[in-house]
C-alpha cells in the first residue's frame, strides 16, 4: 500500500514539476532505419510479451526516473561550467601587491 502511495505522489509531483522528459517526437521511422533498429524493436516486443506487467512497469519506471537523471546531469554540468568560469576569471585578475605602495 505504501508503495502505491509513493508512486502516486511521485507521479503527481512529476506532472507539475519543471523537469523535462524526452517526448520521442524526433523519432522518424518513415526514413531508412538501420537493420539493428528493426532487430531491437523485435527483441523489445519479445521481451514485453514474456512478462508484460513487470517489463512494462520497469520501462515506465525507467522513463519516469530518466527525466530526473537528465535534470541532475545538466545541473551538474552547468555548475561545473560556472565554477570553471569563476576560476578562470579569478586567475586572470591581476594580483595587487600592497607592499609595493
Amino acid at each position: 500500500m505504501w508503495f502505491a502511495a509513493l508512486i502516486t505522489v511521485f507521479a503527481g509531483l512529476s506532472m507539475v514539476s519543471n523537469v523535462l522528459f524526452w517526448s520521442g517526437k524526433d523519432i522518424n521511422l518513415r526514413k531508412r532505419v538501420p537493420f539493428i533498429v528493426v532487430i531491437a524493436f523485435v527483441l523489445g516486443f519479445a521481451l514485453v510479451s514474456s512478462y508484460p506487467p513487470g517489463v512494462l512497469f520497469a520501462l515506465f519506471l525507467a522513463y519516469a526516473l530518466s527525466g530526473y537523471v537528465i535534470y541532475l546531469w545538466r545541473w551538474a554540468k552547468r555548475r561545473r561550467a560556472h565554477e570553471m568560469k569563476t576560476a578562470k576569471q579569478t586567475k586572470e585578475r591581476p594580483a595587487t601587491d600592497k607592499t609595493e605602495q
